[in-house]
C-alpha cells in the first residue's frame, strides 16, 4: 500500500502485476495480497481515486533521495512519513506508520503556513466514525488519533477545508 500511496502523491500511476499459473489461477499468496489490498482500498480509496497531488507530495525521513533508480529493499517508514493528495476542498494525509503516542504531527501544516487553522473545518480518520481533535502550532498540525487503527497498513486523515 505504501508504494501505491507514494506514487499517487507524486501524480504517478502504478501497475499492479499479479502472476498467474498456466491454468489462469493465482496462488494463495497472491489471493491474500489481493484480499488485503481490496480491504485497504475499501477504507482508504477515497484518498486515492480521482485525487491530484498537493503542494508537496510528502514529508518525513523517507523523502530523502537515495540516488538509486530502483530500491530493491523495502523502505521502513516512521510516524513522520506522510504523503498527501487532494480532491476539491479536501486534503488527504496518509500516515505511513502509526504514531506510538497516538498523535500525528503534520509539519507541512504548521500554523501560518499553507493551510491556516480557520480553513480547516474537520479532520476525520477514514474507516472510523466522527471527527478528531486537533490543534495547530509552530511545530505542525497535531491530530489526536483513536486508540485503534482502522486498518493494518497506512491510514488516511481526511482534512476538510473551507
Amino acid at each position: 500500500m505504501t508504494d501505491l500511496i507514494d506514487v499517487v502523491s507524486k501524480n504517478g500511476n502504478m501497475l499492479l502485476n499479479i502472476p498467474m499459473r498456466g491454468d489462469g489461477t493465482i496462488d494463495e499468496d497472491e489471493e491474500r495480497f489481493l484480499d488485503g489490498f481490496t480491504q485497504w482500498m475499501d477504507i482508504n480509496g477515497e484518498g486515492i481515486f480521482s485525487t491530484r497531488p498537493w503542494m508537496v507530495y510528502g514529508e518525513g525521513p523517507s523523502t530523502q533521495s537515495t540516488g538509486k533508480i530502483w530500491d530493491t529493499e523495502q523502505t521502513t517508514y516512521t510516524a513522520q512519513d506522510i504523503r498527501f493528495t487532494q480532491k476539491g476542498k479536501t486534503l488527504f494525509a496518509f500516515l505511513l506508520a502509526w504514531p506510538d503516542n497516538g498523535t500525528a504531527i503534520i509539519q507541512s501544516l504548521k500554523a501560518g503556513w499553507r493551510v491556516p487553522a480557520q480553513q480547516i473545518q474537520a479532520i476525520r480518520l477514514l474507516g472510523t466514525p466522527g471527527k478528531l481533535v486537533w490543534h495547530q502550532d509552530a511545530q505542525g498540525l497535531h491530530v489526536q488519533l483513536p486508540a485503534q487503527k482502522p486498518c493494518e497498513h497506512a491510514c488516511t486523515l481526511k482534512i476538510e477545508l473551507n
